[in-house]
């Protein structure tokens, strides 16, 4: 694809991207894409997402944006799920420090996708649990209301999702 080279997202990740369609213009797509340091000389790139335009290259898509950071430093993990049914918007969740650069995972940060794009600015959840492995797995359930974390070194969490709101409990 025109464009798609040196898109961020890291080899050792369960979970290293997912693709959300834009619900209005169906020609374009957004990828997300999760990375972060498993050893020195490793880059760290965070949350990143780009942007397809599937209708470019006489149709064979362009990537039009690429690699926009939403957050300095995450972990491998990132899930999505559907908002609401009638406008489409989606969720799509990772796991990282409180502000999204130094410091102990604590926060799930929830950046809506709508017909408008993606929203840069993530609703989060901190809870008191911190996980200092970065690897593992987000699974939401069929419905929306409940999420899985799975931490490679630090057990499963099991959390109540609210899709209205983006917000975690329990």
């Amino acid at each position: 694809m025109q464009n798609g080279v040196g898109l961020y997202g890291d080899p050792s990740s369960s979970q290293s991207a997912l693709i959300v369609p834009n619900q209005k213009d169906t020609n374009l797509f957004y990828i997300f894409t999760v990375d972060t340091s498993v050893g020195e000389g490793d880059p760290d790139y965070g949350l990143n997402y780009s942007v397809v335009d599937i209708s470019q290259n006489a149709g064979a898509g362009a990537v039009i944006q690429k690699n926009k950071n939403l957050l300095a430093n995450c972990s491998e993990k990132i899930t999505a799920v559907l908002k609401d049914c009638f406008e489409k918007s989606v969720w799509v969740i990772a796991y990282a420090t409180e502000n999204g650069t130094d410091g102990p995972f604590n926060t799930y940060h929830a950046y809506e996708v709508n017909d408008n794009g993606v929203i840069t600015t993530a609703v989060k959840t901190t809870f008191n649990t911190l996980i200092d492995d970065q690897r593992g797995y987000l699974k939401l359930s069929a419905d929306g209301t409940k999420m899985a974390a799975a931490h490679v070194s630090n057990g499963l969490f099991l959390y109540d999702f609210d899709a209205n709101t983006g917000m975690f409990s329990n």
